[in-house]
């Protein structure tokens, strides 16, 4: 309650009032409001207003009127806050009972009542509120404190309760939920070693536990951290995980993304617990390791995973079968996705099996895990058609070493149009049987196809034959064209040149045909012991040949034997020497010429007839 006095003076006028206000509104008497107006007498009136129920700072004000003028006096009234919480005192703990008074204006005195001990009555602070502590060590029983304030005149008081707590035990703390405190168990990722504890302590490094009501940082765990793994498609790869816990694990199960049924091997060293998988053929998966726990007096298991991401390369954008038209540029494209970033890469190209031509170059360009080889023919021929592939190596390390993977496309088919396979050296020994082929192709078949021999045009007869036969093979047509001479003459000697006709494109492929003649048989020697002996065999063919010498089938030393050639006659002649005639060298003897041709690597051979010499001692 407060009561306000407000006095008027020196008004030789009887004055109008006084109304009295609260700042909102004017009062009159009731609802705990009581004014007392007072009387005019000696130029001075009083006034009274008394507010029995105040919650909140107010500021009033009274007002007289004398003729027109009105007098006004404001009274500001403080209102004290006080408050007390109840506490609930663990077994063996210090309870601090807080007193709050707040909106004091000045220093207030702070008493309490109900406990004598342990009273820190606190100072006036910056935000106009003082805080007294009454700390209590120890209560057999619910006890009831009272907080009373004085400042001046005025006093307030406020109570509260000190209650108790049953103990708590260890794997528990007390919990708190506004005026309710419950031992409640230390949640998933903490623990608390003693009983009757406020809070449960955090599992260290970020750990965390397997169940409920942990009560030692040993039942906080550790495991295999999630992660990936690199390595090549198709490799045999091992897994392990583990988990470091005092709880019981019971086993481990493997699962992966691909489904399909693992089997690990297990192991445990004191409170680690080992998982060991191996995985035959590694491919794109993921695996999940789940290990189960046990605690006493847990009914049900806990479980927590380990996860393994295996990562290998994969060809994702293949180069298209094509056929393009001779004379253009070209670019064949082919992307890969790696399994990291920031591998070291190398791209590369093979045609038929091999590397490609200087003639073509490569770019790459990497973005994320993606990476793009192109391979590009700045001018397109008929000799281009064939079967492309591309590849990426790539490494685990900054740079390509011995651990290097490798990822490769399918093959693609680039079909140019034109004669793709030309007619190579080929040919015989005089009288026998040569074949000699030439490939075409085109997004169609060849419309006509011609042979010529020296220049002239080649007529199918008994011994001569020309077979076309035709497939599709990717996006294009492909016309082969097989010419058979049966018997070889000196005429087939020469060029050889096939012809395709594709729409109004004639495209033709030059050849070489090698005939070989024995222009002399060796001739049966007698020979005498001691005395010089020579053997000839002379060939006629194309240049540079090999001659052999076979005494009774076996290959003769050939430092035994010369070569000399006659450019008038296009002749070689071999002659096998023997310095003096022996027994030993007593036999039948043959000679073979072999010419080796172009860079095609095919090899033409001929075997002479054979001729006996007798050595005669």
């Amino acid at each position: 309650m407060v009561i306000l006095t407000c006095t008027l003076s020196g008004s030789s006028t009887t004055p109008t009032g006084p109304v009295w206000n609260d700042g909102s509104s004017d009062l009159s008497d009731g609802g705990g409001i009581t004014i007392i107006p007072g009387s005019f007498g000696g130029g001075t009136q009083a006034t009274t207003l008394t507010v029995t129920s105040l919650t909140t700072d107010t500021e009033y004000t009274c007002s007289f009127t004398i003729s027109s003028t009105t007098v006004t006096q404001s009274k500001a009234v403080d209102v004290l806050s006080i408050s007390v919480p109840d506490v609930f005192l663990a077994p063996g703990e210090v309870a601090k009972v807080i007193c709050t008074v707040s909106d004091i204006g000045t220093a207030v005195t702070i008493a309490w009542t109900g406990y004598n001990s342990g009273i820190t009555p606190g100072s006036l602070m910056e935000d106009n509120t003082q805080n007294s502590v009454l700390e209590i060590s120890y209560v057999s029983s619910e006890i009831t404190v009272t907080c009373s304030v004085t400042r001046g005149a005025f006093s307030a008081t406020s109570t509260g309760k000190v209650s108790l707590l049953d103990p708590c035990a260890k794997g528990s703390y007390y919990l708190t939920s506004g005026q309710s405190t419950t031992c409640t168990k230390c949640a998933i990722g903490g623990y608390t070693n003693n009983p009757n504890l406020r809070s449960c302590t955090a599992c260290p490094n970020s750990g965390t536990t397997l169940f409920t009501g942990s009560s030692s940082v040993h039942q906080c765990f550790s495991k295999s951290a999630d992660h990936s793994v690199v390595m090549k498609t198709g490799d045999s790869v091992t897994l392990t995980a583990s988990i470091t816990v005092s709880d019981t694990v019971s086993g481990a199960t493997w699962t992966s993304s691909n489904g399909g049924s693992l089997t690990d091997t297990e192991s445990s060293s004191g409170y680690t617990f080992t998982s060991t998988l191996v995985v035959s053929s590694w491919a794109a998966q993921t695996f999940t390791c789940t290990f189960s726990g046990t605690r006493t007096g847990e009914s049900n298991p806990a479980t927590t995973d380990v996860t393994i991401t295996a990562l290998t390369a994969a060809i994702i954008d293949q180069p298209a079968a094509t056929a393009q038209s001779p004379g253009s540029s070209y670019s064949i494209m082919c992307s890969a996705d790696l399994p990291a970033s920031g591998l070291a890469v190398q791209s590369g190209w093979l045609k038929d099996g091999e590397q490609v031509d200087i003639i073509m170059t490569t770019a790459d360009a990497t973005l994320s895990n993606k990476v793009t080889s192109t391979l590009t023919i700045d001018y397109l021929s008929s000799d281009m058609t064939g079967n492309y592939v591309c590849y990426f190596k790539y490494a685990l390390q900054a740079s390509l070493s011995t651990s290097t993977y490798k990822v490769t496309s399918a093959t693609t088919y680039l079909a140019v149009e034109g004669i793709s396979v030309f007619p190579t050296q080929s040919g015989g020994v005089t009288g026998s049987s040569a074949t000699i082929t030439c490939l075409g192709v085109s997004a169609a078949d060849a419309d006509s196809v011609q042979w010529k021999i020296n220049g002239s045009p080649v007529t199918v007869s008994s011994t001569i034959t020309v077979t076309n036969t035709h497939a599709t093979v990717s996006a294009s047509k492909e016309t082969k064209s097989v010419l058979v001479v049966g018997s070889l003459s000196s005429a087939e000697e020469g060029s050889v040149e096939c012809f395709m006709l594709f729409g109004s494109n004639w495209f033709s492929g030059l050849g070489t045909m090698n005939v070989i003649s024995i222009v002399e048989n060796p001739a049966s020697v007698d020979a005498f012991k001691g005395v010089a002996a020579e053997l000839h065999c002379v060939v006629e063919g194309p240049p540079s040949p090999d001659i052999e010498w076979y005494k009774d089938s076996v290959k003769v030393d050939a430092s035994l034997s010369s070569i000399t050639y006659s450019a008038d006659s296009n002749q070689y002649t071999s002659t096998l020497t023997f310095s003096t005639a022996a027994d030993s060298d007593e036999g039948q003897y043959s000679c073979k010429a072999i010419w080796a041709t172009d860079q095609a690597r095919l090899v033409a051979t001929q075997s002479l007839l054979e001729l006996t010499s007798w050595f005669m001692a």
